[in-house]
């Protein structure tokens, strides 16, 4: 008997799943109908990774350098660094120099910026140096510090320039004097005892000694210290001069100082007294400021500085004691939003001045770079200094 094709397809499809099953180890009563699968979605993008930053970390090499001729050169000593960041001090780094006065500190951690600050005894004098900003596009540096022999024999040290800056405030007028003091001999001075000067000293200071000594003019009040000086440990103030304890060093070394002159009758009177050698004197006052009588001084013309216009008066070279004056009256304090304006861009200010002083035919260093029409702040840091 013949079966139906049907009948035999349907057997064959029977028979051809039990043995795929059995081959597969399954019973075809355990496997339901498959569902139609959707199209397989792409895997979701992984964003790329970003490495971890690698630590910032740079370097610092430190030469001592032997600067009085004749002397041996400089080998092995203790040195200090200090770095600082936005002027705070965060850490200190002790070390010594090898036979050649050669230190490296490596590494030093940039994870935020550092301003290093060298420090070193030699011949019983403390020398610090101060360096340029450590950071991630400033990794290395070089810092050379040179050390002198020192003395007790006064130098003939002078006055390269002194500049002067006067600023009306309420209670008279606000005087920044600059100057660039020379040292030509080639050994750290280090002062002569107060009984070499004329006058009692003060008693806290009678066993100190004294290098350079400024005088002021008469009223003087408010004496503020800058660059170049420490502290008043020392400094000293007298009735009529500001004295330097700290040792001088050779070449040039540049020093500034404020204070208040009250007015007398509605007018100040600024005494210019050279303390030794003056080669170049330089008054810059507002040009709102109604200048009365001048002695020793010529009026070099007016110019602008920023938004304000100064005056400008020049003397040439003075000799030791030799003075020179300038009577002020009419003149009303400078106001805080135009000072606050000048304290935020003294790199402006220096250009301004800069400019004044190429007017007027002068040269070199322009220590009254960052100040325009302002005082600066007591207690000024210190790039380069000897001290006792």
């Amino acid at each position: 008997m013949k079966r139906p094709l049907a009948f035999v397809a349907v057997a064959k499809l029977v028979l051809w799943t039990s043995l795929a099953s059995a081959a597969l180890g399954q019973s075809t009563a355990a496997v339901p109908a498959a569902p139609a699968s959707p199209p397989a979605a792409a895997p979701p993008s992984t964003p790329p990774t970003t490495p971890p930053a690698t630590p910032v970390t740079g370097s610092l090499t430190v030469h001592l350098v032997q600067g009085t001729p004749g002397e041996p050169p400089i080998g092995s000593l203790s040195i200090e660094i200090e770095l600082y960041h936005r002027g705070m001090l965060f850490d200190t780094i002790k070390t010594t120099t090898d036979e050649k006065g050669l230190a490296v500190i490596d590494p030093i951690s940039l994870a935020m910026s550092a301003t290093p600050v060298v420090k070193v005894k030699y011949a019983n004098l403390d020398y610090q140096i101060g360096g340029g900003m450590l950071d991630g596009e400033h990794p290395h540096q070089d810092i050379e510090v040179v050390c002198f022999a020192s003395t007790e024999t006064p130098p003939a040290w002078k006055i390269g320039m002194r500049h002067m800056m006067v600023v009306p405030e309420a209670d008279g007028l606000r005087v920044t004097e600059m100057l660039l003091v020379v040292n030509p001999d080639h050994r750290t001075w280090i002062g002569m005892p107060w009984s070499a000067l004329q006058g009692a000293p003060p008693k806290d200071s009678a066993a100190k000694r004294v290098t350079t000594s400024f005088a002021l003019p008469a009223g003087a009040k408010d004496v503020e210290l800058g660059r170049g000086f420490h502290k008043w440990c020392c400094s000293t103030l007298t009735d009529t001069a500001l004295v330097n304890h700290l040792p001088l060093m050779p070449e040039s070394s540049e020093m500034m100082f404020t204070y208040l002159l009250p007015p007398k009758d509605g007018v100040v009177t600024l005494d210019i007294t050279a303390p030794v050698a003056v080669d170049s004197t330089m008054l810059v006052i507002p040009a709102s400021v109604e200048a009365g009588a001048l002695e020793g001084l010529d009026f070099s013309g007016e110019q602008v500085m920023g938004e304000n216009k100064v005056r400008v008066y020049m003397a040439a070279e003075m000799t030791p004691g030799q003075k020179a004056s300038i009577s002020v009256r009419g003149f009303a304090p400078v106001a805080a939003g135009a000072a606050g304006a000048a304290q935020a861009a003294p790199q402006a200010a220096g250009s301004n001045v800069a400019k004044i002083v190429a007017a007027v035919g002068g040269g070199g260093i322009l220590l009254i770079a960052a100040v325009l029409l302002l005082r600066k702040p007591a207690g000024g840091s210190v790039d380069k200094r000897a001290a006792a």
